[in-house]
C-alpha cells in the first residue's frame, strides 16, 4: 500500500490530515466492520497498525490472523 498502515500514515502525515481525512478514514473502517460482521467474521485485531492505507488514500482492514466466524464463536460459548 502506497502510505503503508495507518499507525505509519498518521505519524508521517500528521500535520496534513484534516477531520475530512480523518471522518472518512474512520467511516471506512465502521463500514468494513459492518462487512465482515455482515458475513458473521469477527476480526478481534482492529488497530491502526492493520489498517492500511492506499494511494488514493482509502483504507482496508488486514491482518485477519485472530478473526473468528460467528458460527466458531458461538459453538464455544454454548458448550
Amino acid at each position: 500500500m502506497e502510505y503503508g498502515n495507518l499507525h505509519e500514515y498518521y505519524t508521517n502525515y500528521r500535520d496534513s490530515i484534516n477531520l475530512e481525512i480523518k471522518i472518512k478514514f474512520a467511516l471506512d473502517i465502521c463500514r468494513g466492520v459492518a462487512y465482515l460482521h455482515g458475513c458473521k467474521i469477527l476480526h478481534h485485531d482492529i488497530q491502526s497498525a492493520n489498517i492500511l492505507v492506499n494511494e488514493l488514500r482509502k483504507v482496508k482492514i488486514a491482518n485477519f490472523g485472530l478473526s473468528k466466524k460467528f458460527s466458531d464463536i458461538t459453538r464455544n460459548i454454548t458448550h
